[in-house]
């Protein structure tokens, strides 16, 4: 008689799946560009039972313009990963702040693609990043504060010293004097020459030489040529050195450089960006994040937390995770 008043087992009503899906847009430069491919594979070794409807656009197209709209007018659509170039993402930054829709670019690489609209992210990998590791090592650790720097003249270069001369200021550090070559001064062999005069009676701890991997063999003959590496100036690199095949050129043992624990193990930048994108929204999911507004709001309070890989969504967040390397008899060697 008191069957009324025994517990009765609480059945929770069946889960109800979202139709959440995520966008993904790749940009690419011309036909046959590996770059969307090897992105793509590297985001589905993330993906955990999500949906997926992906895009591989021209990088200049109004068929990228068409693509974001088609996505973003979706309800559906949480996110968009891509598109992977600046220019594109310029493009698409006025409408991702209309759609109000988060979208994280995994590889486009100029950093102030976030000020672009309050919905767009970028994946920093350790390219800026190592500017700034590389000043504080410098200046803090060996007490260099007196800098040349020698860039490639583009904007690249001139992107990635503006990284490395804010930290030297702010540090307390100066740039003396900046060089900026192009491929003719290394052909031609001015670039040589022009150090070799200019530098000789200028007084500098340290240089910075930043380089591409393709010219890096003739720009560290030009450099170690002309006589610019005096007694006890510290050379700084970006983390070209990493590559085998440039360790065997006379005179770049002891070049100091700036990288992830992958990237001295050559392992593929870009498969690791795909995935890390990814990664992300697939965190934010199963943190119980279901709309647009409140994944803004997901990864706006994470933003300098370390991801995976030691990437981020600021360059604060990567630096810790960079080490101090140089080379030693063509091996790589911690430092720090």
């Amino acid at each position: 008689m008191w069957w009324y008043e025994r517990e009765v087992p609480h059945v929770p009503p069946p889960k109800v799946e979202l139709p959440i899906k995520i966008g993904v847009i790749l940009t690419y430069n011309e036909t046959g560009d590996s770059l969307p491919q090897i992105v793509y594979d590297g985001m589905m070794a993330a993906t955990n039972n999500v949906r997926i409807e992906h895009h591989i656009v021209p990088l200049d197209s109004i068929e990228l313009v068409h693509t974001y709209v088609k996505l973003a007018t979706d309800v559906n659509t949480i996110a968009i990963l891509g598109p992977l170039h600046s220019r594109a993402c310029k493009w698409i930054s006025s409408l991702s702040k209309t759609y109000e829709l988060p979208t994280i670019t995994p590889t486009a690489v100029d950093p102030r693609i976030p000020t672009l609209s309050p919905y767009l992210y970028k994946l920093y990998r350790s390219t800026w990043a190592q500017m700034v590791k590389l000043a504080k090592y410098a200046i803090l650790t060996r007490d260099i504060h007196k800098f040349v720097a020698i860039i490639p003249a583009d904007r690249y270069g001139d992107l990635l010293l503006e990284t490395f001369r804010q930290t030297v200021d702010t540090l307390g550090g100066e740039v003396v004097k900046i060089f900026r070559y192009d491929t003719k001064m290394l052909e031609d062999g001015s670039l040589k020459t022009t150090l070799h005069y200019e530098l000789e009676d200028l007084i500098y701890e340290g240089i910075l030489i930043v380089g591409y991997v393709s010219i890096m063999r003739p720009l560290a003959y030009a450099v170690w040529g002309s006589g610019a590496i005096k007694q006890g100036v510290t050379v700084l690199s970006n983390n070209v050195w990493t590559v085998r095949e440039l360790r065997d050129i006379p005179g770049v043992d002891n070049t100091i450089f700036a990288a992830l624990p992958w990237e001295v193990e050559n392992k593929n930048p870009f498969w690791i960006a795909g995935y890390t994108a990814m990664q992300i929204v697939e965190d934010a999911l199963q943190s119980g994040i279901s709309t647009r507004g409140k994944l803004k709001e997901w990864l706006d309070i994470h933003m300098d937390e370390p991801l995976p890989y030691g990437l981020g969504l600021s360059i604060h967040a990567v630096v810790p995770h960079l080490h101090i390397y140089t080379l030693r008899e063509g091996q790589i060697v911690k430092l720090w």
